[in-house]
């Protein structure tokens, strides 16, 4: 995912920033935008209908009580089972 990520920002022609806030420089612009797009799996491109990430977005680890719509959470009537405590 991350590759994925750096992709789509060099792509966006963040190269050098992403560079320069690995360095160290300050860029809370940038940082919060990847944080954003770690944890949505959502194209920091507005105008990019593609999702770069869904079922591993950071979002649905620390949201362990759902999961990603469409995505199967066990075996065929897992549902109908009371939920561990």
């Amino acid at each position: 995912m991350a590759t994925t990520i750096m992709e789509v920002y060099i792509r966006l022609g963040k190269e050098d920033d992403l560079v320069q806030l690995a360095a160290g420089d300050d860029n809370q612009d940038l940082s919060d935008s990847l944080v954003a797009t770690w944890y949505t799996g959502e194209s920091p491109n507005p105008d990019d209908l593609v999702v770069v990430e869904y079922t591993d977005a950071l979002i649905w680890q620390a949201m362990d009580y759902t999961k990603p719509m469409g995505y199967c959470g066990g075996t065929i009537g897992y549902w109908s089972e009371p939920s561990e405590a």
